[in-house]
């Protein structure tokens, strides 16, 4: 195999095509989803590639991305990761996430993130017992 250095990110479509055949050839999962990601840009559901990418999740992002996988929103140009929102679980496991996705080579050039926490928010103090309704326990005095 002939070796094939991944385009710029800015490179024409024909030229991720190519280095996808290349990857394909190797028998590298990238090479497919180049290849399903340029479907979807052309109007494919992404339906077929996301259950690509869940099938090849580790061999695509490596064991601490893709036991997580389902905590990241992926947007794609080509094989690069475009865009990322990460719902955290709990403030202790954002930073790992962030961590293991910036890791990634794909991520290099990332361009949009977000974090979303997935944990609910703290719950609201109750208002001091003036401001609370009050209930009448007291019976009313019936006229005779």
């Amino acid at each position: 195999m002939t070796r094939v250095p991944q385009p710029s990110r800015d490179a024409a479509a024909s030229e991720w095509t190519v280095y996808a055949d290349a990857l394909q050839e190797a028998n590298d999962p990238r090479g497919e989803l180049i290849a399903l990601n340029k479907a979807v840009a052309e109007g494919m559901s992404p339906a077929d590639r996301d259950a690509y990418v869940a099938r090849h999740k580790d061999a695509l992002f490596g064991p601490a991305v893709a036991a997580n996988l389902d905590d990241y929103t992926i947007t794609w140009h080509f094989g690069l990761i475009d865009g990322v929102d990460i719902r955290a679980r709990s403030t202790e496991t954002a930073a790992g996430l962030v961590e293991a996705l910036l890791a990634l080579p794909a991520a290099a050039s990332l361009r949009s993130f977000t974090l979303t926490p997935r944990w609910p928010p703290p719950p609201r103090s109750s208002p001091p017992p003036a401001a609370r309704s009050r209930s009448s326990t007291s019976a009313r005095a019936r006229p005779p």
